[in-house]
């Protein structure tokens, strides 16, 4: 009798397990069609680093037109972050936009406060943008992923990363675990 409960329970719990990867799966492939998630991956000083498109930075609104767009990217090199969130703007003085990003940027993901450093700002020469680096934990890239609601803060506001960036951020760390797990 025991060993028909035991294999009776073995069973359930196989079948819940095949359940829920099959339903996670399915969920990934909706957020390929719809929220057109790409992953570009490339080797730096022999490790591998992985990173988002562009997105722009959905209801970002300041003054003379100026936009921003922000990427996430990981790193398996031990010297680096493995986790970086940069905003773009495409403002080239010092306006707002500097000002609002040399102040603290945090990532919230339902509702939890992640604090990220900031690492440096950066203007570019060839083209009329500003950068801010920002990095952080791999655990806040899996706590953003795992969410189902999830916004950039900085210069005292918060803006939504919507299914878009979800999507992206959730595609990242899947692809960063799987390949830490073929790397052991």
């Amino acid at each position: 009798m025991k060993r028909k409960t035991i294999l009776g329970v073995t069973v359930f719990v196989l079948l819940v397990a095949v359940a829920l990867r099959t339903q996670r799966n399915a969920r990934r492939d909706l957020e390929y069609k719809i929220a057109s998630v790409r992953i570009t991956e490339r080797f730096v000083d022999g490790y591998p680093e992985r990173y988002s498109r562009w997105i722009p930075l959905a209801g970002y609104q300041a003054e003379s037109g100026i936009a921003v767009d922000w990427i996430v990217s990981t790193s398996a090199d031990p010297s680096r972050s493995p986790f970086t969130l940069t905003l773009r703007s495409n403002s080239t003085a010092a306006t707002t936009w500097e000002t609002e990003a040399k102040q603290s940027i945090a990532l919230i993901a339902d509702g939890r406060r992640y604090e990220l450093k900031s690492l440096r700002s950066l203007g570019s020469i060839d083209a009329p943008a500003t950068l801010m680096v920002c990095e952080g934990p791999s655990s806040t890239l899996a706590a953003v992923a795992g969410a189902k609601t999830a916004m950039v803060e900085f210069g005292d506001k918060r803006y939504e990363l919507g299914d878009r960036g979800l999507a992206n951020c959730r595609e990242l760390l899947w692809r960063s675990r799987a390949a830490a797990k073929t790397m052991r």
